[in-house]
Order: C-alpha cells, then sequence, then structure tokens
C-alpha cells in the first residue's frame, strides 16, 4: 500500500552519539586573539654563548609566555600545549608557562625569538626587508591539559 507520502531514510535518536557530541563540545573552546611579542631573553643570551642546541636555549624559545590572569581563566597549567595561528594561517603547537606576575597584561602572549617565533611571521616587509615581528595578532587554542 502506498499512501502516496514518499518515503525517506529512517532517523533515529541515537543516545550515545548524542553524548559524545555533547562532551566534545562541552570541553570545546572557541580560539581567541592575542597578541604575541617575540623578543630576546636574559637566558636566552646566555643560552647562544653556550650552545643554541643544549636545554637552556631550547628551553627559551620553545616556550610561550602567557600571563597570570589568562592561564588561569583559560585553566591552563605550565607545560600545557596551545595552538597558535597567525593571520596568515601558519600555525604551530607550544608549550605554556606562566609569565611572572606583572610581566605581561591579560591578552599578550611573549615567545622568544626562534624557530616557532620565526614560522608565525609573515613574508610581507612592507619594503623594509624584515617581516612585522612585534605585535602579530594570533588566535590561541588549547591543545592539551595536564
Amino acid at each position: 500500500m502506498n499512501s502516496g507520502m514518499a518515503s525517506g531514510p529512517t532517523l533515529r535518536y541515537d543516545l550515545v552519539t548524542d553524548f559524545r557530541i555533547r562532551y566534545r563540545m562541552s570541553n570545546y573552546r572557541m580560539a581567541e586573539t592575542f597578541i604575541l611579542i617575540p623578543g630576546r631573553t636574559s637566558d636566552q643570551g646566555c643560552g647562544i654563548s653556550e650552545g643554541k642546541f643544549l636545554e637552556k636555549y631550547q628551553r627559551e624559545i620553545n616556550t610561550l609566555m602567557v600571563a597570570v590572569g589568562d592561564m588561569s581563566r583559560l585553566g591552563l597549567a605550565d607545560g600545557d600545549f596551545v595552538r597558535l595561528t597567525s593571520e596568515e594561517g601558519q600555525s604551530v603547537e607550544v608549550a605554556v608557562s606562566t609569565a611572572k606576575k606583572d610581566e605581561l597584561p591579560n591578552g599578550m602572549l611573549f615567545i622568544a625569538y626562534g624557530d616557532i617565533s620565526s614560522r608565525l611571521m609573515g613574508g610581507d616587509t612592507h619594503g623594509s626587508g624584515m617581516p612585522t615581528s612585534k605585535g602579530m595578532d594570533v588566535q590561541l587554542e588549547v591543545v592539551s591539559q595536564g
């Protein structure tokens, strides 16, 4: 018997799938915009004279400093990983560390010049021969928390 209605796929409510989607959404955080300030640190300066491949230098260039308030608000702890994405779309993952109390205001990030900061710089030099390396807007997403 055909009632004249088109038959389509049967929709089935799946409780397990619904729970998984809701759980993922409750743990999902939108990326936030921050201002990234790359620069030199005194430990980086000491480390470079000891050797770029030694732990002291590598720790400096591979750690993102985050303001105390932002660390707390985002639920981050030292050693957690975040993803930074530049305005040009370059993306890197980096470990975070809490900045000293008054070193950084909320909304600003600091990383020592090195491989990671260089990856986030755009290629446009604005005729100067040097790409913009200060005050870059980046998107920050939490990747892993301890």
